[in-house]
């Protein structure tokens, strides 16, 4: 029997936002595969852990599987929310420059203490002209509609731009601005 809301609290170590622990959501007991568990430590605070699985392999994993892991990249975060901040901390830890790209200069302070070399502000041509060409690679957490077309022109030839924030509908890209980003290989002479 898995008990959940208004159960008797046997697994309530993370505080909800009244000051109250969590009775939600919790089982006593469960099967899985010992390569999908992940034991926390006691003494590591779990409402500190959730964000760290969630947001951490968020943003983990478009690192690593575009070589970021290996430092030495220049590294553009789009949007600096929650998973923005993770990513800013966990490309810079990599070895990375990093670059925050957000609407405004309110949260620049932050994105410099939390490890971002640059930071340029998208609504400001002057500040997006400044890092044309610059970037290999950019983790797009911007989760609303937006112009892509600015943000393709920061990437280096062959860079490249994963989508992580989900937006309601497709982007449109014309061909012209893609054609630098991406050039097509010319056939073997």
């Amino acid at each position: 029997m898995v008990r959940t809301s208004n159960g008797a609290l046997l697994h309530g170590r993370i505080k909800n936002g009244n000051g109250k622990y969590s009775y939600g959501g919790m089982s006593k007991k469960f099967t899985a595969h010992q390569r999908f568990v992940t034991k926390i430590p006691k003494s590591y605070p779990l409402e500190k852990a959730g964000p760290i699985f969630c947001a951490g392999i968020t943003m983990f994993t478009p690192l690593k599987d575009h070589g970021a892991v290996k430092g030495g990249l220049n590294v553009g975060i789009a949007g600096f929310g929650g998973l923005g901040q993770m990513g800013v901390m966990l490309a810079k830890a990599m070895g990375n420059r990093v670059t925050v790209i957000s609407t405004n200069r309110s949260k620049e302070k932050l994105a410099r203490e939390l490890g971002a070399d640059n930071f340029v502000v998208s609504k400001d041509p002057e500040s997006m002209a400044s890092y044309k060409d610059s970037l290999n690679l950019i983790l797009n957490t911007i989760s609303v509609h937006h112009p892509l077309a600015g943000y393709l022109g920061l990437l280096k030839k062959k860079g490249t731009i994963v989508q992580i924030g989900a937006v309601a509908k497709p982007f449109e890209v014309r061909k012209n601005k893609v054609k630098n980003a991406c050039p097509r290989e010319r056939p073997a002479a």
